[in-house]
């Protein structure tokens, strides 16, 4: 894994002003960091190929990634990313025309400890045939916020044209927009909501007499 960077244990990478192209590996078209710490800031990993993540793998992590940008990535799951058991926070990147054939057009996240996304942009990501165009979340998290996002023109094959949630409750989203999202097959265009771990409908109470 990691077409152009991997890394492993105890590592601390930081990545300023810089940008990868058209890198392949197997996890991690451009990075896979295994343990450790990934700052990202202010740069474009575009045009990768992997089976997960296509710009960045990641396992048992810390990633910050800031003003960056992650355009044109496929994968067999996470077109941009695959998470699993990550700390991942995003401020103002941009997530674009990335591709996966199973779950997560842009980012698949499993197992994640924490997953915070402020002013992060999710625009005409897809699925060929998964889930959650843009952002495909499995498992519970105990820490997640989007806020001030924007999720536009994203497609998934099947549920959650931009997000699929599919264990977590409570999830705050803020001040984000959802614009144009479609699932061909299914319902749910921009976030589905798995009927086990939907909060219960409000009581219903007769009308006044008349």
């Amino acid at each position: 894994g990691g077409g152009a960077i991997y890394a492993e244990g105890g590592s601390d990478v930081t990545i300023d002003d810089s940008v990868f192209t058209d890198n392949l590996g197997k996890n991690g078209g451009s990075i896979a960091l295994l343990g450790g710490v990934l700052s990202i800031s202010t740069t474009t990993i575009n045009s990768g190929k992997a089976s997960a993540g296509a710009a960045i793998y990641a396992e048992s992590a810390s990633l910050t990634t800031v003003a960056s940008i992650f355009d044109f990535n496929s994968a067999s799951s996470g077109g941009a990313f695959y998470l699993d058991d990550v700390v991942w926070t995003d401020t103002n990147s941009s997530f674009d025309t990335n591709k996966a054939n199973g779950d997560g057009g842009a980012v698949y996240t499993t197992a994640a400890r924490a997953l915070v996304l402020k002013r992060s942009v999710f625009t005409n990501n897809s699925t060929v045939l998964g889930d959650g165009g843009a952002l495909f979340v499995d498992a519970p998290l105990t820490d997640i916020t989007i806020q001030d996002a924007s999720f536009t023109d994203n497609v998934a094959f099947d549920r959650g044209g931009a997000i699929v949630f599919s264990s977590a409750q409570g999830v705050p989203i803020v001040r984000s927009v959802f614009t144009d999202t479609f699932t061909p097959f299914s319902s749910g265009r921009a976030i589905p909501c798995d009927p086990a771990t939907a909060p219960p409908p409000a009581p219903r109470t007769a009308p006044p007499p008349s």
